[in-house]
């Protein structure tokens, strides 16, 4: 079942700095601009979008923000970045997002979700592979775990060949926006970091799963350095975190979690070659 999100216009957002974040991407009456425009004056940027892109139907009213752009590749700015927000220690993010066709053989596209920070410094949280007929619109849901502050969150779009465009609408934000000015600079990627990767989903593995007391963590490593092993409960405070030395090659971690109580909990790996999260459930 879709999960129904109560629309607000951004517009009426910037008035109350305890407002969530909700925006529908649909005109805003009385207004002679467009609700890009609008939004773009509250500090949104929308590299290589606009509303309603040649070729691409709305997912939901009107209007939907899709990519311009007919070509794609795996290093570009494309995407929606929001103003500054508030984060608390758990947030979720949602949106809906759709192809405008499927896509041709030996073609990919995918988006990265990235916080940017007030120093431009980007932390990329996910990365979500876009199944190439996904022509229909799906909603995606993220909760985001143990990053109390200040961001904006950095939807980026990328893909390799063919030209088929993403449409992305009815972006929702649990925390509130953070009344500061400005907005990120995204066009330093060697100061942003967007190329950092997610480490890919079967170099670490978890086990048992559900665990009583230790819980074992296997990461092949292409290179040697240190890793930050962090556990988070599902309200995303932080409640164990370690170092460890990684090895070239296959490693072994034990991480002792008998004195956590039962419940559910992600554990986020950082190393210098990426970044993944593995949920886990304690028992006993």
């Amino acid at each position: 079942m879709k999960k129904t999100i109560p629309i607000l216009a951004f517009a009426s957002l910037s008035l109350f700095t305890n407002a969530q974040l909700s925006e529908s991407f649909e005109p805003v009456a009385g207004q002679s601009i467009s609700i890009k425009q609008l939004l773009e004056q509250q500090n949104w940027q929308f590299p290589d979008f606009d509303i309603n892109p040649e070729g691409v139907t709305p997912i939901n009213g009107l209007q939907s923000i899709g990519s311009v752009s007919p070509g794609y590749d795996n290093k570009q700015l494309s995407g929606v970045v929001t103003p500054y927000l508030s984060f608390s220690n758990n947030e979720e993010l949602s949106f809906s997002y759709k192809l405008h066709r499927a896509l041709m053989s030996g073609c990919r596209r995918w988006f990265l979700i990235n916080l940017v920070d007030q120093n431009d410094v980007v932390t990329l949280i996910d990365s979500v592979e876009i199944n190439g007929n996904q022509v229909s619109s799906v909603t995606y849901t993220l909760n985001i775990n143990g990053y109390p502050g200040i961001y904006a969150i950095y939807a980026n779009v990328r893909g390799e060949g063919c030209n088929a465009k993403l449409a992305i609408d009815d972006v929702y934000f649990s925390g509130t926006l953070a009344g500061v000015g400005g907005k990120p600079n995204l066009k330093n990627e060697a100061t942003t970091g967007l190329n950092t990767p997610k480490l890919p989903e079967a170099s670490v593995n978890v086990y048992p799963n559900p665990v009583p007391d230790n819980l074992q963590v296997s990461v092949l490593a292409n290179q040697a350095g240190e890793a930050q092993f962090e556990v988070f409960a599902a309200d995303g405070s932080r409640l164990l975190s370690h170092s460890h030395t990684l090895y070239s090659g296959a490693n072994q971690i034990t991480l002792n979690t008998d004195k956590l109580p039962a419940g559910h909990y992600v554990l986020t790996i950082r190393t210098a070659e990426g970044v993944s999260n593995k949920r886990f459930v304690k028992i006993g």
